[in-house]
């Protein structure tokens, strides 16, 4: 008998919880199926009205092994905010809700699925079925709620009232997601975007994301903005409707990375790998070939020494030669920094092939150059063999040889001969050399370095997937 007291005792202590969510739940409205329409409150903004905003900014970042997808959550557009309500999808063959911490899959997830939660019988379910149901969804709560972080900034003012699992649809896994402000005295504004928190999911090895791995079905923004004198506005865009949720809510995608790397110029004996000069250089041209481009992917074009990888190119005779190339996606001209150093940003997701181009001097192709969420910004140093990326001086004819064509058309241009191109090979308009080593020695230190040791072949091609040069 004591027993049954404390059960009942336990179980009217959760009533008034059980009642909270069920009218939370009821004002919601999701699906049909599951969760009962709007009761009618709901108000529309006026055509004045500038609608609140939220976009989910997906992101992928590396945690040890494993690939993490942070979707955060900026708000903007919303004046005295007091609660947020999002039914969304993920794909479930491609993501799990994992830890924002440390991005270990949450565990337990499938204890709260759609098909463990407890059944009700007919429309009016009893006390015992409402506590079991606020049970559920309480636990459910608190174990989804590791795959959010509220931003510093708001974690003491806002908490999450509702995270649960709802029916799915394949592999498009549905979830519920509602919360509000602890305080009412507290005021959450902003007009500009803020980061609110922001949801974590573990990306399934071997797979790739695309823009439809997340979609909304549903959004309602409630605030205490004044539209409504004494009441509080909502906003919401429901699928189920025929409306367009993106008016509100928006998953937007991180498509673009970078390049980095360090480049120097050095003249380095092939026989025992002795540096016999080295210089910083200033200037230099990067141009960067998209892989979708046909032109581009025949790797012959860029193994071949003297083929059509440039614009043009000095002739035996030192005259210059149309001889075409590939329109590239990018064409950076690069101060570098004192160090050697250069970034380029803003490259948009996809395979490239990248040329350093500098007059005078052999090219350096990079291959296999893989941007995309899982690797997006690329710094070439940290591959052992681009740790400082080396391009030698001295190929006057942008053949990729070295030899007594070079030589010849050196020789003319510095006697103001035929062939005068006014060739230099540091970025100054004398022949004062480049760190005090006049061009001419340059250029004889390189030509006796790689032709006499048949070492001719000065352009390079490094596989950055295989992590090898191209012989």
């Amino acid at each position: 008998m004591k027993g049954r007291n404390a059960l009942l005792l336990k179980l009217t202590r959760k009533l008034f919880i059980a009642v909270l969510l069920i009218i939370i739940c009821t004002t919601s409205g999701v699906y049909a199926t599951d969760i009962a329409p709007d009761d009618g409150n709901t108000t529309e903004p006026t055509v004045t009205t500038t609608l609140p905003y939220i976009e989910m900014k997906v992101k992928a970042v590396k945690v040890g092994e494993s690939n993490q997808i942070l979707v955060e959550m900026w708000g903007s557009n919303f004046t005295n905010l007091e609660a947020i309500e999002f039914v969304f999808t993920y794909n479930n063959a491609k993501l799990t809700p994992s830890n924002v911490s440390n991005n270990e899959i949450v565990n337990d997830l499938d204890l709260y699925k759609y098909e463990k939660r407890p059944t009700q019988a007919g429309d009016k379910p009893t006390a015992l079925e409402l506590l079991e149901q606020a049970e559920f969804d309480q636990n459910s709560t608190e174990t989804l709620s590791k795959a959010f972080n509220f931003e510093t900034e708001y974690a003491s003012s806002l908490d999450i009232d509702l995270f649960r699992y709802l029916a799915s649809d394949g592999n498009n896994e549905a979830m519920q997601f509602i919360m509000s402000k602890k305080d009412e005295n507290s005021n959450i504004s902003a007009i500009d975007p803020v980061l609110l928190g922001k949801f974590s999911f573990r990306q399934t090895e071997g797979t790739t994301l695309d823009e439809t791995e997340l979609a909304t079905s549903r959004i309602k923004v409630s605030c205490d903005d004044g539209v409504t004198p004494g009441e509080e506005s909502y906003y919401v865009r429901d699928v189920a409707n025929g409306e367009n949720c993106t008016e509100i809510v928006e998953f937007t995608y991180e498509k673009y990375g970078s390049i980095s790397g360090k480049i120097k110029a050095s003249i380095i004996n092939p026989k025992d790998n002795e540096v016999k000069l080295n210089a910083t250089i200033k200037t230099l041209t990067i141009k960067i070939f998209d892989m979708k481009d046909e032109s581009v992917k025949d790797m012959k074009m860029w193994k071949t020494t003297g083929a059509t990888y440039k614009n043009t190119k000095l002739s035996n005779t030192g005259e210059e030669k149309e001889i075409g190339l590939p329109q590239p996606y990018q064409e950076h001209q690069i101060q570098l920094e004192a160090d050697g150093t250069f970034t380029i940003p803003s490259i948009e997701f996809g395979e490239y092939v990248i040329l350093i181009d500098k007059d005078y001097y052999g090219d350096f192709i990079i291959t296999n150059v893989k941007i995309n969420s899982e690797n997006k910004d690329i710094d070439f140093s940290k591959y052992e063999e681009l740790e400082e990326i080396n391009i030698i001086p001295g190929d006057i004819n942008n053949d990729g040889l070295m030899n007594s064509y070079d030589s010849n058309i050196y020789t003319k241009d510095k006697k103001g001969g035929k062939a005068n191109q006014k060739i230099n090979l540091d970025d100054a308009s004398d022949r004062t050399g480049i760190n005090g080593t006049k061009d001419s020695n340059w250029f004889t230190a390189s030509y006796n370095t790689y032709r006499t040791r048949g070492q001719n072949i000065v352009k390079k091609i490094y596989n950055l997937e295989g992590g090898t040069y191209e012989k």
